[in-house]
């Protein structure tokens, strides 16, 4: 059943079995697992059931990144984030899990076996079924061979989580969701072994505080984090941060432009990595990397390539001088859009923009190069983190400082992968990779983020090294609990959300085998 908090908020009681703070796709995977077992489940969300200006203000922060998109990138309300991203669901590779000497606070403690039953599970909240035929394609494509690994993006369907559980929330009477409704502070108890009551905020009304017997925090990768740091009452450093830990370690996936590939005639053998197609109903499309062996033997993050038709008119100053003009980071380059907009003024612009139309309206027109776009994995820095600002929201909470830089060794991995890609790619008869910053310097308007906030809290079973255990579990609290990205202690090149589930999945398994001992 749904409430808003503005309105009947004296209808909540102040003890329930298992309290769920947020109503993203972590939440709701948990939530709707636990809606089989009787038990009393609340799920607190920050939003209403559609957006809101206001509640969108909390998600305000600062960085010393220029414009990161703290409001735009998540989304107070049922549903969370799943009601803005594309819906891409790729797996984690094995590789990713794994503790590697060459990256500095790699390494999981739980393995791609031991949640690989719960991503199959997880195929059903996003509708994405098998695709085995699809990826046997893939693997016999020139991508999936030699040094060279091809994989399966699934798009979800429906993209919106909230769409999908509204009616199982409605109708339930074991979850219920509590709308409006921000939890602003967690209480431990006079031993600081567990949480004994939290404080939520909502507009208008005064402060409410519940007595949960179980909390799991599914706010986000930012939000788990920053709440933690906020609870500062009693313990200065906040909750669950006796090292120093709470917060560092983010990663994001920044997207860049790493290649242009001649093939010549031979376009439609690339048509599954160009364009989507349909398998059983799902939406699928491939991408591609170099294969676990190659990483692990040259000591390589990860990196996984999008791939999209080019035309060597973008190569031209006028197609470039257009892109420039119509790129959102124009006037923060400092170029003079007029000055671009004249410049593309030429016959070949036009000629480019039948050629781009027609590949944009038709999958079967001629292409004879490839554009790479890379999801470049971030290796875990303690240095990158999210920290609390002067600033303050609606409810006089501290807003999120994000600090963020990019490595060397990610530049320099990036660097050697496409190297290495060049070769694998002229034994599949593919020569001519063009790759390296000043080649594509005038391609870097498309590079981008990801904007999957990941590692905050991260996973550890050594509490100086991370923030929960393999279970999810905080460090030292018996009934507090993180799930979604922020407990990844690495990300690989795979979109989250799809290992989100499966780990929410598995927490929610926990919980029902612990809750019968508190």
């Amino acid at each position: 059943m749904f409430f808003d908090a503005r309105k009947m908020v004296e209808d909540v009681p102040d003890e329930m079995d298992v309290c769920v703070v947020g109503a993203g796709v972590a939440g709701l995977v948990v939530a709707r697992r636990l809606s089989r077992t009787g038990l009393k489940v609340w799920l607190l969300e920050s939003g209403g059931q559609k957006a809101d200006p206001k509640a969108q203000a909390l998600n305000e922060g600062q960085s010393n990144f220029a414009d990161y998109p703290f409001v735009a990138s998540r989304a107070r309300v049922f549903g969370g984030t799943s009601t803005l991203w594309t819906g891409a669901c790729v797996a984690l590779d094995p590789v990713d899990f794994e503790a590697r000497d060459w990256i500095r606070n790699s390494g999981w403690p739980i393995t791609l076996q031991d949640i690989e039953g719960y991503l199959n599970e997880a195929r059903a909240d996003f509708g994405i079924a098998a695709t085995t035929r699809f990826q046997a394609n893939l693997n016999r494509s020139p991508f999936g061979q030699g040094d060279l690994s091809a994989k399966t993006v699934a798009y979800s369907a429906p993209l919106n989580l909230g769409a999908r559980y509204r009616d199982l929330v409605s109708r339930s009477q074991t979850v219920h969701c509590l709308l409006n409704a921000t939890v602003t502070e967690l209480f431990p108890c006079e031993s600081g072994t567990r949480i004994a009551r939290i404080e939520i905020s909502i507009p208008g009304k005064p402060v409410r505080t519940l007595s949960p017997r179980m909390i799991v925090l599914a706010s986000g990768g930012i939000e788990n984090a920053r709440l933690l740091l906020t609870s500062n009452s009693v313990h200065s450093a906040g909750v669950g941060n006796a090292h120093d830990v709470v917060g560092r370690y983010h990663m994001e996936h920044p997207i860049r432009t790493v290649g242009v590939l001649p093939v010549g005639d031979r376009g439609p053998e690339f048509l599954e990595f160009t364009n989507s197609t349909r398998e059983h109903g799902v939406e699928v499309q491939g991408t591609f990397g170099l294969s676990n062996d190659v990483r692990r033997r040259e000591q390589l993050l990860d990196l996984h390539i999008r791939c999209y038709r080019y035309s060597r008119y973008e190569d031209q100053a006028p197609i470039i001088a257009g892109k420039r003009a119509a790129s959102a980071q124009a006037p923060r380059c400092g170029t003079d859009r007029r000055a671009d907009l004249i410049a593309a003024l030429r016959p070949v612009s036009l000629r480019y923009l039948a050629w781009h139309t027609r590949n944009k309206l038709w999958h079967r027109a001629r292409f004879d190069h490839l554009r790479f776009m890379a999801f470049v994995e971030q290796e875990p820095e303690p240095g990158n983190r999210i920290s609390l600002s002067n600033r303050r929201d609606a409810f006089g909470r501290q807003l999120p400082y994000l600090t963020y830089r990019e490595s060397r060794l990610m530049r320099e991995s990036t660097k050697r992968s496409m190297h290495l890609m060049a070769g694998a790619l002229a034994k599949a008869g593919f020569p001519g990779l063009r790759h390296g910053d000043t080649s594509l310097a005038h391609l870097q308007d498309y590079n981008a983020y990801g904007l999957h906030q990941m590692g905050s809290t991260r996973m550890s079973s050594d509490p100086r090294f991370g923030v929960v255990d393999k279970d999810c579990r905080v460090h030292g609290l018996s009934n507090l609990y993180v799930t979604g990205s922020s407990v990844f202690p690495t990300g690989g090149a795979a979109n989250p959300t799809w290992t989100i589930a499966a780990l929410s999945l598995r927490l929610a398994d926990e919980l029902c085998d612990k809750i019968r001992y508190i």
